[in-house]
């Protein structure tokens, strides 16, 4: 039973009618007590509550003392151990989860048979899973699972103990949907113009306000990281504007440092290798010059828009 919630008791449910038990009940730790109850109908289940208020475990001797409905008495005893538990508390940080590597770390206050994480993405679908088994261990544990390739929208942690009750934890990783900027460079430059520092200053705003609102998210809370993408038209060889593209993103990646952003900051320059619109080598696009930014706690799906994972952090 647990502690404060539920009362161990006996349960009685006698094959033929009975005019009254009671029950001289020894052990625990509240001292004798004696429990009666009367009118006990064929095959109905009546309950003998009894006291035992400190956790643990604790054996009883129970004698019985029968009166049948033909006034006849009969004596018997038998001895049973009743275990009262705590609340099952589970803990879990920012820390703890790993949503790139796919595992999560908590820590329960007793020692615990197993753990489940259910993995949700967009519209409320499940898209992963795992199962841990434990056998009584306590201390910090770890989960992992697999998954379908997606965003994350939603861990559901489920710890079970050696007695069978269970606690849970949610946890809501924060994404924001991207948002793209057409940043001009002079050809050739990865240097940030003037004339294109309005457009960064909005999308610092968007940073600034995606950042508030991960802090006021309810559950456990889980470090923000932004993500540049750099992209360039087909113009010029597909690794000069590899490269070029990176030292853009890096540029505009340096830009937010600067401006006060202090998560995490990653970039990547895709180059060509992710076209907006679909063009000829050598074809001068303005909308395939881009810059993608994503904020979230997870990297990035690969996808069409980032379909490589080689990101860099700004150090």
């Amino acid at each position: 039973v647990r502690l404060g919630q539920e009362s161990p008791a006996i349960l009685l449910k006698p094959r033929v009618p009975v005019r009254s038990i009671v029950v001289l009940l020894s052990g625990g730790t509240e001292g004798k007590q004696e429990l009666s109850i009367g009118n006990l109908r064929k095959g109905k289940l009546r309950e003998l509550p009894f006291r035992q208020k400190k956790e643990g475990t604790a054996e009883f001797d129970a004698h019985f003392k029968v009166k049948w409905q033909d006034k006849t008495t009969s004596e018997f005893r038998f001895t049973f151990g009743v275990t009262v538990v705590g609340k099952l508390k589970v803990e879990l940080g920012q820390s703890d989860v790993n949503l790139d590597g796919q595992t999560l770390a908590f820590r329960a206050n007793r020692g615990i048979a197993s753990a489940e994480v259910v993995v949700w993405g967009e519209g409320v679908q499940p898209i992963g899973k795992g199962v841990a088994q434990y056998n009584g261990a306590s201390g910090r544990q770890q989960v992992a699972w697999e998954q379908t390739p997606g965003t994350i929208r939603k861990l559901e942690l489920k710890v079970v103990d050696a007695s069978g009750f269970w606690a849970g934890v949610e946890v809501r990783p924060f994404f924001v949907e991207p948002r793209e900027d057409q940043i001009f460079f002079a050809s050739g430059s990865s240097e940030v113009e003037s004339t294109e520092i309005p457009k960064l200053e909005k999308t610092l705003r968007w940073i600034q306000e995606g950042i508030a609102a991960a802090k006021s998210q309810a559950g456990v809370q889980l470090g923000m990281r932004l993500y540049v993408g750099g992209y360039t038209d087909t113009v010029g060889s597909a690794d000069a504007n590899r490269k070029l593209s990176s030292n853009r993103a890096a540029s505009i990646a340096r830009f937010f440092r600067n401006r006060g952003v202090r998560i995490q900051i990653l970039y990547q320059g895709f180059g060509e290798s992710a076209l907006a619109v679909q063009t000829g080598d050598n074809v001068d696009n303005e909308r395939n010059r881009r810059t993608v930014y994503v904020l979230s706690s997870q990297k990035p799906p690969a996808s069409a828009t980032f379909p490589t994972q080689r990101w860099r952090a700004l150090r």
